[in-house]
Formats: C-alpha cells, sequence, structure tokens
C-alpha cells in the first residue's frame, strides 16, 4: 500500500491547528498535533494508489461497524469500547501519517454512502458517535477552544450583561458561569432535556456542555455535503477505475475477520492483530491508477451548483 512519495498533504485545517510541535524539554522529539481531531471541511489534496484507497474505505467501515455495535452498550462499558477502537484504528493523531489516513477513510466513505437515505443515515450516526466521543474525551479544555477557533464555529459567549440578566434562568440549569448562544435548532437534543435557556430563538448553552454544539454542527455539515454529492454521484459510479468499488462496499458488509496468523499478509489490511481480508483484484489496474480524492469532490460539488 502506497501513495506518492512526494507531496503528501493535508488538510489546510489540520496544518494549523493539527500540525507536529518539536517538545522545547527534548528539542530532538516531534511532539503529537496540537488538537487531535478535524471537522473534515477540506478533503485530501494528495493522490492516492488504488490499493490504499480500497483499504482505507473498508477499515473506516470496520471501524464504523464496530461503533454501532457498541452504542447499545451501557455508557461505561461503552467509553472503554471506544478508547480501545481508537487505539486499535489509530486514531489518536500520534503523528500526521494517522491524521492523513484519519480523513482519506472518512472522504472516502462519505462518498460511498453518500448515494441513498438509508447510506447516509448509518453513516451520519456513526461519524458522529465517533467525533462526539474524541471531542468529549481525547481533548482538553483548551483543545476543545482551539479545535472551535480553528474551525470558524459562528457562536457567541453570553456577555456579561447577557449573564446577570438571566441569571435565575441559567442557575436553574447549570452552575457553569461561561454560556454559548446557538440557535435552537442546532442542540434540540438539549431543549428537550430541559438543559439548556431559551430566549427569541436561541439557546444560551452551559460550557460543560460545548460538545452538543460542536457535533450539531458537524452533523450539519456532514448531512449537507452528502446530499450535494448523491444528487451527482452516478457520473462518479461509472468511473471504471474505482465506481464500482464505492458502490459496492455501500451496498453490503463484505469483510471477513480473521487472526492474522491465518492472515495471507499481501492481501489483507492490519488492524492490531486482527486482518481484514480484501476481496482479489484483477491485474488490470494493480499499481497505476492514482485517485485524487480532492478533485473528484471538487467535480461533484461544483456540478451541483451548476
Amino acid at each position: 500500500v502506497s501513495t506518492q512519495s512526494t507531496g503528501k498533504q493535508i488538510p489546510s485545517n489540520m496544518q494549523r491547528v493539527g500540525q507536529r510541535r518539536t517538545d522545547r524539554s527534548n528539542p530532538g522529539k516531534t511532539a503529537a498535533p496540537a488538537v487531535r481531531l478535524s471537522m473534515y471541511s477540506v478533503p485530501p489534496t494528495d493522490n492516492v494508489a488504488l490499493e490504499e484507497f480500497e483499504s482505507a474505505a473498508i477499515e473506516r467501515q470496520q471501524l464504523l461497524k464496530e461503533v454501532e455495535d457498541c452504542r447499545t452498550l451501557a455508557p461505561d462499558e461503552q467509553g472503554r469500547r471506544m478508547s480501545k477502537l481508537l487505539h486499535r484504528f489509530r486514531l489518536n493523531y500520534r503523528d500526521q501519517e494517522e491524521v492523513r489516513r484519519d480523513v482519506l477513510g472518512h472522504f472516502i466513505l462519505r462518498l460511498a454512502y453518500c448515494r441513498t437515505e438509508d447510506l447516509r443515515k448509518w453513516l451520519l450516526a456513526n461519524e458522529s458517535a465517533v467525533f462526539k466521543y474524541r471531542f468529549e474525551h481525547e481533548l482538553h479544555d483548551n483543545e476543545r477552544l482551539a479545535f472551535v477557533r480553528a474551525n470558524n464555529m459562528s457562536m457567541d459567549q453570553l456577555s456579561v450583561e447577557e449573564s446577570e440578566q438571566f441569571r435565575d434562568q441559567l442557575r436553574a440549569v447549570s452552575h457553569d458561569t461561561v454560556f454559548w448562544k446557538v440557535g435552537f435548532e442546532e442542540v434540540l437534543d438539549l431543549v428537550g432535556s430541559r438543559q439548556v435557556v431559551l430566549h427569541k430563538g436561541e439557546a444560551f448553552v452551559p460550557n460543560s456542555l460545548l460538545s452538543s454544539i460542536v457535533v450539531g454542527k458537524f452533523r450539519s455539515m456532514l448531512s449537507k455535503t452528502m446530499l450535494q454529492m448523491q444528487k451527482v454521484m452516478p457520473s462518479l459510479e461509472s468511473e471504471e477505475q474505482y465506481g464500482t468499488f464505492l458502490k459496492g462496499i455501500g451496498q453490503t458488509y463484505f469483510c471477513l475477520l480473521y487472526t492474522s496468523d491465518a492472515a495471507d499478509e499481501e492481501d489483507s489490511v492490519d488492524l492490531g492483530g486482527r486482518r481484514i481480508i480484501k476481496k482479489k483484484k484483477s491485474n488490470k489496474y494493480e499499481g497505476n491508477i492514482l485517485i485524487n480524492i480532492d478533485r473528484e469532490t471538487t467535480t461533484l460539488i461544483q456540478a451541483y451548483h451548476t
């Protein structure tokens, strides 16, 4: 599995908030990215070999299938399972290659799962579950605020005057001293559970529930872009090189799991002790097809708006 040896890039927003930095206490050591999460607002810009295109999609599908399974568990067990999944599927953002692989897998499945309402709902539910867990449990408080600022999320902090004006109502829902103003439709789950203060179409959200705002914006963005892609996806499915794969991976969950000692090293994807055995490919395109996801995604969006 390989990509071009030069010109590897990650989305610009990840370069800004997820760039590697040098540990000052040890100049020879490179620290992990500053913020270990992406809004997936910008597609990957590097060319991707067909083999990696397929393996990244299968790996991401396996992650989301296991996330779907653990969403039915009790909260404590669910948290333990999610933590193990992030480690096994290399979503801790320990280096830029993990950042790149995460963004790549997400965008390929976004292409594959935009075609029908059921597929979109499945992807939206499980990608949002992964995003929510990572935002709440993988980021520190300062990283969460850095993430919000870096992604230009439109929300305002309640002013001192407003905090005083609504003091009694705010205290009734939370002892937080910081509240955020957003449209109530962005936090319907909190509105339904009476965890926010409503005023003229706005919801005042406690800082401790910041994740609900961010996850809501993530869901809205992902849902909108998949609807845009769905309208022009048939043109991409007709591509002989990868269109059939995109269509097939969304139709059925076809991965087979084997123990690592029983797997064929050349035709499997390593998932921390287990392997996904990929279907055999003909040699017709082997090793010479490069796919630019940024170009394909941009083409879809431009076609939708023309």
